[in-house]
């Protein structure tokens, strides 16, 4: 089991591709949760690629979906005032892998 204080994630971002969630997805201080797959929804609204939880007025629930290894997503969420959860599509999520790649590598370099 994974304990921590809040604090100890500000500014943080999570890309979630793949796996089994067997807890409950929670953000804090300016973090943001990326969800990359398909069929998401929450209570039956269903979500789009490109939609961001927090403006479409859902802080807390359970989101459903296919998450883009094929993997069952069903679990329980809250957002905190200041952070997030959105949904991309696969070319976005390679792009910022790619990028953050590139930082990694030209920080290297200097």
């Amino acid at each position: 089991m994974l304990s921590y204080r809040p604090r100890d994630f500000a500014n943080a971002a999570i890309f979630l591709s793949g796996g089994t969630i067997t807890g409950f997805l929670s953000t804090y201080a300016d973090s943001a949760i990326y969800l990359d797959g398909s069929g998401f929804e929450v209570g039956g609204q269903v979500l789009s690629v490109g939609d961001n939880l927090r403006t479409l007025g859902l802080t807390s629930g359970t989101i459903t979906g296919t998450l883009a290894d094929s993997s069952a997503l069903d679990v329980g969420f809250s957002i905190s005032d200041t952070s997030n959860i959105i949904i991309i599509p696969e070319p976005v999520s390679m792009a910022l892998l790619s990028l953050g790649g590139l930082v990694l590598r030209r920080r290297r370099r200097n």
